[in-house]
């Protein structure tokens, strides 16, 4: 009984050990190629002012204004007026990126925890240091409020005077 068993159990290793010589063989290895968009569209950050890298902070922030300028040495001063549709603290980081005509992200600033006042207009800046870049992407991310709660969807913004139903999507 005891020579059946020891042959059972070599026998099973023998044949996992075969399986994973042949998955080994099969499976091919590296250099692997990027992951693509499908759809062969440009990313959001080369094509969009401003990126939220969170659904929470998209949530939480409603853009209000962009305003990119250059200056008279030709550097990128970009301005994005943000609210926070919460009675609450919050706060984001944020960074900027700034892009050559190739799409190449040339600058690339550090991030920056931003304080939203509850229902208040926060403005964050950024400009660039090289002149001549094209094109701008602000990156949003890591909400954080006082509490440490998770902030739930607003349903209602104050805009002008009145409370209107969200245009957030939920």
């Amino acid at each position: 009984m005891k020579a059946s068993s020891a042959l059972a159990i070599s026998g099973a290793g023998a044949v996992i050990g075969v399986w994973l010589l042949a998955a080994g063989c099969a499976t091919e290895r590296g250099p692997y190629s990027p992951i693509t968009q499908a759809d062969e569209t440009a990313p959001h950050q080369t094509t969009h002012g401003v990126t939220m890298m969170d659904e929470n902070v998209r949530n939480a922030l409603l853009l209000r204004r962009t305003v990119a300028t250059r200056t008279p040495m030709g550097q990128i001063q970009a301005r994005i007026t943000l609210q926070n549709a919460y009675r609450e603290d919050i706060w984001a980081d944020a960074r900027f990126v700034f892009f050559n005509s190739q799409d190449e992200p040339v600058e690339i600033g550090q991030w920056r925890t931003v304080h939203f006042a509850p229902q208040d207009l926060v403005l964050v800046e950024g400009n660039s240091i090289r002149p001549g870049l094209e094109k701008y992407n602000v990156q949003f991310r890591n909400l954080a409020t006082a509490s440490g709660d998770k902030l739930c969807y607003p349903g209602r913004v104050y805009e002008n005077g009145w409370w209107k139903q969200s245009v957030l999507p939920k």
